[in-house]
């Protein structure tokens, strides 16, 4: 699935894998909220709690269309 990653209480980057990802609707702050569940348990994933910022860093459809023939690209040089 896609990568997801935060920062936990000592400000380190954690980064986490995700089964699934489902799209709920606007968030009350004028962003979006989603429905994340991740590969590991939540138990293992530190200082993650509601409300935690959290950033994708990983697309996996991204990643099936650079791998497609059509997004090759060629430079001639001369």
């Amino acid at each position: 699935g896609d990568g997801l990653c935060y920062f936990d209480a000592r400000q380190q980057l954690v980064g986490l894998q995700t089964n699934r990802v489902e799209r709920l609707g606007p968030g009350a702050d004028g962003g979006v909220r989603w429905r994340v569940e991740p590969k590991d348990a939540i138990a293992t994933l530190r200082d993650l709690k509601r409300g935690t910022r959290v950033h994708r860093n990983r697309s996996m459809a991204w990643e099936r269309l650079l791998q497609k023939k059509s997004a090759e690209r060629r430079i001639d040089l001369h």
